[in-house]
C-alpha cells in the first residue's frame, strides 16, 4: 500500500518566508518612522523599508520559480520519503549550526568591533559552509567587512554596530 503525500515545493516555502519577513519589515519601518517623525531622506528607517521592497520582490521570484518547478508533487516511494526526512533533519542540523555561528557574531560585535567580529564571522561561515579555497576565505572574510566599514563608516557616515 502506497502512501500518498502531498509536498510543497521548498522554492515555494522559500519564496512564502521571504515574502512574510519583506512584509514585517515593511510594517516596522513604517510604524516606527511614523512613531520618529523624521524626514525620509534622514530616517533611519528608509533603509530597511528598501531591503523590504527588495525582499518583497525577491519573494515573488522565488513562488514564481517554485510554481514553474511545480509546487505539488505527489510521492510514492517509502523509501524516497525516509532519504527526505533524513535530508531534512540533516539540513536543521546546519541552520542550527549557522544559526548559532550568527548568534556568537552577534554578541561579539559590541565586545570587539563590526570589522573583527565580521571577519571571524565570515571565517566561521565559509568553514560551516565546507569552502575549501584558504585564499578565497581569507580575501572575502576581509575585504568585505573593510569595504562596508569604509563604505558606510567613513564615506556616508553611517553608524556601525
Amino acid at each position: 500500500m502506497h502512501n500518498n503525500r502531498i509536498r510543497i515545493h521548498p522554492t515555494s516555502i522559500e519564496g512564502f518566508v521571504f515574502l512574510l519577513s519583506s512584509v514585517l519589515l515593511a510594517v516596522y519601518s513604517l510604524v516606527m518612522h511614523d512613531l520618529s517623525h523624521a524626514k525620509w531622506k534622514m530616517s533611519p528607517y528608509l533603509f530597511p523599508l528598501l531591503l523590504a521592497v527588495f525582499l518583497f520582490l525577491l519573494s515573488l521570484s522565488l513562488l514564481l520559480e517554485g510554481r514553474k518547478e511545480g509546487q505539488v508533487q505527489v510521492l510514492q516511494d517509502s523509501e524516497q520519503q525516509r532519504q527526505e526526512v533524513s535530508l531534512l533533519k540533516k539540513g536543521w542540523k546546519d541552520a542550527t549550526v549557522f544559526a548559532l555561528i550568527a548568534l556568537v557574531y552577534i554578541l561579539c560585535i559590541p565586545l570587539i568591533g563590526f570589522v573583527v567580529a565580521t571577519v571571524l564571522f565570515l571565517v566561521g561561515s565559509f568553514v560551516d559552509l565546507k569552502e575549501r579555497r584558504i585564499a578565497l576565505v581569507i580575501i572575502l572574510s576581509i575585504a568585505f567587512p573593510l569595504i562596508v566599514f569604509v563604505l558606510f563608516g567613513m564615506l556616508l557616515h553611517v553608524m556601525l554596530p
